[in-house]
């Protein structure tokens, strides 16, 4: 088995012994940082002397499982975090071989009781430059608020516990190195393949792909961490189909600039996928599945090349399954299409609409049991419920496309417009995300914060100050309601709405609209744009 390598350069990036530079504050995805700037070393190690804290405080038993993807440096960050927690008499479990995905570290976590929380040493699907620190609880999915403000709280107060030696630790037991091969085989041999075996996904697919010989499947695991797993999964299927159907680019997962990829692992972006684009582009029998740096976020080229976003996977796959009799709650974000409203009102099912990020849903999950038949957000994150042991899975996302093709012989976009035609609507959706200056940040927090100030008082949509903003505007449409979830969403009389916030992991401004007439979206987006003081002809993307 390939072990990443860690050349000169990689050591002298992290035995980097600056001081720490910046406070850790831990937000919707762990701490983030520029590698080299403000995510080196002292502070990677104060962030983990915050997660042994908390772990000593509150989780008391079991092991850290640690993983990284394949950035600059993660390789040894993650032995040297292992050392540091395991000084603080916490054992460590690392899987060191290769980068592992998101999804992954949260399945053996969720399905073993040894593993007390996760470490995982990534910045998913941004940019080379950037570099994050997440932890997650026993669960395997995303740390509550008050967990990770707790660690933030710790991390910038304790003491960093001085190092065993990492060989040390190792020898007395208190780190052990997890195989890849035993990972690989925990993941898809002991939970995707018997889950979709147990669906009869599994065999409705073989069944599919060896009765279409024309049929291809074009993988791109964007350099990151998803090429072992997606490996050992088709080559199990194409066993047992008889011919080889896929094709693999982008396997290499020992780049730490992604720079097959555009610098970015991100399955939404344009340019970080046009190769997967293309290739799907030129057969009209191929279908293309991507997955992000860390595995957690998809992308789904359908036949023809045509890019099928997470909207309208969310609601594709409500439809499915509950036609298929499981049954549970939609979960969406607030930025999220309202064709998931509409699919989950014509389905009798719960609709939950929750602040942006997928650890809304696991919160629900864990503290409520609340059941999800699909849980979800625009950006990607989406989970499944016969696959939510390991939460938002972009592998177990694409798999679930493969068998909705192979279940209905036909493309995806084809499914959506039946699925439309049922609920006799169609949704348009759009997402610009605009660079922040100072002077942009300051103006767009002010304009959420005034609307959530004016909510919590009660005052009457028409008498809001964001209200009056619009009408001077010259938007014709009448505001119906004014929600301060996450950001500010406006919805009007029509039913069409936009929604600002401010990202929580990039520094930009995003902002989200949709009608359910094309004529009308540019006159929503024009009034976004003015509320944020930003030109119709400035740069969004």
């Amino acid at each position: 088995m390939r072990q990443r390598p860690s050349g000169k350069h990689e050591k002298n990036e992290v035995s980097k012994t600056d001081p720490v530079s910046s406070r850790i504050v831990f937000g919707t995805s762990g701490w983030r940082g520029k590698l080299g700037q403000d995510f080196i070393l002292p502070n990677i190690l104060q962030a983990a002397q915050g997660v042994a804290e908390y772990y000593k405080r509150h989780i008391k038993k079991g092991s850290i499982l640690l993983g990284f993807d394949p950035r600059r440096g993660n390789r040894e960050f993650g032995r040297e975090v292992a050392s540091l927690l395991a000084s603080n008499g916490i054992p460590v479990e690392i899987i060191l071989e290769e980068p592992t995905p998101t999804p992954v570290l949260a399945y053996l976590a969720h399905s073993n009781e040894r593993i007390g929380g996760v470490v995982n040493l990534t910045a998913s699907h941004n940019k080379f430059a950037d570099d994050g620190f997440k932890f997650s609880p026993h669960h395997g999915g995303a740390a509550d608020t008050e967990a990770t403000n707790l660690i933030s709280q710790y991390a910038n107060e304790a003491k960093v516990q001085g190092k065993i030696s990492y060989q040390s630790a190792r020898a007395t037991g208190l780190i052990r190195e997890i195989p890849l091969s035993e990972a690989v085989e925990d993941y898809v041999r002991g939970y995707i393949i018997p889950t979709l075996r147990q669906l009869k996904a599994w065999q409705t697919i073989v069944n599919y792909v060896r009765s279409d010989g024309s049929f291809r499947l074009a993988l791109d695991p964007m350099q990151g961490t998803s090429t072992r797993y997606l490996e050992a999964i088709y080559r199990q299927m194409e066993a047992e189909v008889g011919r080889k159907f896929t094709d693999i680019i982008h396997a290499e997962n020992t780049d730490p600039r992604f720079s097959k990829v555009n610098g970015a692992p991100n399955p939404t972006e344009s340019e970080s996928i046009k190769e997967l684009v293309a290739l799907v582009s030129q057969d009209s029998h191929t279908l293309g599945l991507a997955t992000d740096g860390d595995g957690d976020r998809f992308g789904v080229i359908d036949f023809g090349g045509g890019e099928v976003s997470a909207n309208e996977i969310i609601a594709i796959f409500a439809y499915f399954l509950a036609r298929r009799g499981l049954r549970g709650a939609v979960g969406k974000t607030v930025a999220t299409s309202n064709l998931v409203n509409a699919i989950a009102e014509h389905l009798g099912l719960e609709l939950i609409e929750t602040p942006v990020g997928f650890k809304w849903f696991v919160e629900k999950k864990i503290k409520e049991g609340k059941e999800f038949l699909v849980a979800g957000e625009e950006s990607a994150h989406v989970g499944t419920k016969p696959l939510m042991r390991s939460w938002d899975d972009g592998i177990a996302v694409g798999l679930m496309c493969l068998w909705i093709v192979a279940e209905t012989r036909n493309s995806l976009a084809s499914y959506i417009e039946e699925l439309q035609d049922t609920i006799g609507k169609r949704f348009f959706y759009r997402r610009d995300s605009i660079g922040l200056t100072p002077e942009l940040k300051e103006k767009a927090a002010t304009l959420i914060q005034q609307a959530r100030h004016e909510g919590a008082l009660g005052e009457k949509t028409e008498d809001m100050a964001i209200t009056k903003k619009i009408q001077a505007s010259g938007m014709t449409q009448k505001v119906d309601s004014v929600i301060t979830l996450d950001g500010v969403k406006v919805i009007f009389e029509t039913g069409d709405w936009l929604c600002m916030r401010i990202s929580g992991t990039e520094n930009v401004a995003r902002l989200y609209y949709e009608v359910t007439s094309k004529e009308r979206q540019e006159d929503i987006r024009r009034v976004g744009l003015t509320l944020l003081g930003v030109e119709a002809n400035q740069s969004a993307y």
